[in-house]
């Protein structure tokens, strides 16, 4: 017991050294001595989430993370280490992802799909020149996967560069016609330049290679309202009910045209109607 008692003392002392290191801008002293203060009590959760901290400021998101996970697993049932698990994720979330990200890219340099989800955590956080670059690597690495130039092209739209999104996607279906993604990608980033004309054509294009997509008929909805042709778009919005309810549920939740679309008191029964009707569903 008297042995017990001097390792926490023993620890204690480590973790408030750990402390004044760290204040002091001496990370490598202080995960050191925050490793010393765990090894002697493997429970002394503040020591975890001390290390954790410094470790987050040596950039080092990857390591912190299974520290606190660890703590958490070792006293799931202490409201410190579900506590310094939720800070830790709510703030350096971004970053963790970004690590793990290029950790499997590391462990495996032609992952592209690796290099396709930190593409998309980049967008997430709107760092658009980071996605973009992450991308072209992957493109690098297999220039006859469409997928990958697809994944360039919504950097692109994302970043508001349309006419380099409608670029890249045209050379897409060129090279294969039949991508019903890439066509609805080319109507959506025409229909935000306001071309409405060819907006309207890729879309149909779209419907010709499936005439139940849901996308089409939603896109079209909007392309015809913002057109100010009324007719086209109820008719489009019927359409897409009538595919698949549910998911127009939560895209009109969604949507900020929504709300422009009630002020027409067909559309607003119509809308109304299916969200009372929960028997709709696919």
């Amino acid at each position: 017991m008297s042995n017990q008692k001097d390792k926490g003392q023993q620890s204690d002392a480590h973790n408030a050294r750990g402390i004044e290191l760290a204040e002091k801008g001496w990370l490598d002293e202080a995960v050191n001595e925050f490793g010393k203060a765990i090894t002697l009590d493997p429970l002394s959760i503040h020591a975890y989430g001390n290390l954790a901290t410094v470790l987050g400021e040596k950039k080092q998101f990857l390591k912190a993370f299974e520290i606190l996970v660890d703590a958490f697993k070792k006293d799931a049932k202490d409201p410190q280490s579900a506590y310094f698990l939720a800070s830790f994720l709510s703030s350096k979330t971004p970053a963790l992802i970004e690590q793990l990200f290029l950790h499997a890219i590391e462990l495996d340099p032609e992952f592209t799909e690796a290099y396709t989800g930190l593409c998309d955590a980049y967008i997430e956080i709107e760092d658009y020149a980071k996605a973009r670059e992450i991308i072209e690597k992957a493109i690098a690495i297999d220039p006859f996967d469409l997928q990958l130039k697809q994944e360039l092209a919504v950097v692109f739209v994302e970043s508001g560069q349309y006419a380099e999104a409608i670029a890249t996607l045209k050379k897409v279906v060129k090279e294969d016609p039949q991508l019903i993604d890439a066509w609805l990608d080319i109507g959506m980033a025409y229909s935000l330049q306001g071309f409405y004309d060819e907006s309207e054509k890729s879309l149909f294009k779209a419907l010709e290679l499936d005439p139940e997509s849901l996308t089409a008929h939603f896109y079209l909805m909007h392309l015809y309202w913002l057109s100010n042709r009324r007719d086209e778009s109820l008719n489009h919005l019927k359409k897409a009910i009538e595919i698949q309810p549910a998911s127009m549920r939560h895209l009109l939740e969604e949507d900020d045209i929504t709300s422009s679309l009630k002020q027409d008191p067909e559309f607003a029964n119509l809308i109304e109607l299916l969200f009372t009707d929960q028997s709709k569903e696919v």
